[in-house]
């Protein structure tokens, strides 16, 4: 996966990107390029799926001979050369869903959730940076205690599954998620995930989960199997001559 951002041109000249067989042409402008290679890798004439999307003035896309224009708060995706349909809002969120892979866990033991993103669109909700406060995945845990604390899910909590360019239109993304410490006391917690992009008016959360965590047990001691040692005596030393 390829992540490439786009800086504002001066208004005087003209910037142009080739990506993925893909053509972007910038006019004063900030935007953002995705390219998924697919199992061709770099060396493909064609990205198996370019994803542009800009966040201000308006980009020229053009791809096997066809040009779309993509203004500002849209989003516009290629697949294999071609483009997957019109432009789509930036500001579309996906609906969640938060599952277990245990029914119960052992305190301090790591923990691996499962976190459902749906897009109930027609088109495709880009995916923000994964990388540390750039990252929209939150999991709330509310502990035994009713103490609320807002876990925010980064790359290298990921265990596999890939966050791509973006969601394609009616699909999902399934990350699974690998808490280390979160689960440090015994008791039922609640969980919700939350999706909350930078200056985001709606924070769309998933159903709540109850997640039981069990004590650790104290492993009783091995019996010893070492071979016991007799106990010998001396006799006395009397000076005679043995």
């Amino acid at each position: 996966m390829l992540h490439l951002d786009g800086a504002r041109a001066p208004s005087n000249r003209t910037f142009r990107l080739s990506a993925g067989g893909v053509v972007i042409r910038d006019l004063g402008t900030t935007f953002t390029v995705d390219v998924d290679p697919g199992p061709g890798g770099c060396d493909a004439p064609r990205s198996e799926r370019v994803v542009v999307t800009v966040t201000e003035g308006w980009v020229e896309a053009t791809a096997m001979g066809v040009t779309v224009n993509v203004p500002a708060g849209r989003g516009l995706a290629f697949v294999k050369g071609r483009p997957s349909g019109g432009a789509w809002p930036l500001d579309a969120k996906p609906t969640l869903a938060l599952e277990t892979e245990t029914a119960a866990a052992t305190a301090g033991d790591p923990v691996v959730l499962r976190v459902v993103l749906s897009n109930p669109t027609d088109g495709w909700i880009p995916w923000p940076a994964m990388g540390g406060a750039e990252s929209p995945l939150h999991v709330e845990v509310t502990a035994p205690s009713g103490a609320v604390t807002p876990v925010r899910v980064t790359k290298s909590m990921l265990v596999d599954g890939s966050t791509g360019a973006a969601i394609p239109p009616r699909g999902q993304s399934v990350l699974r998620v690998r808490f280390d410490r979160t689960f440090a006391s015994p008791g039922t917690y609640r969980l919700r995930a939350i999706f909350r992009p930078a200056e985001a008016v709606e924070d769309p959360t998933s159903a709540p989960l109850s997640l039981t965590v069990r004590a650790a047990t104290t492993p009783l001691p091995t019996p010893s199997t070492a071979t016991p040692i007799t106990p010998t005596t001396s006799e006395p030393d009397t000076g005679r001559p043995r």
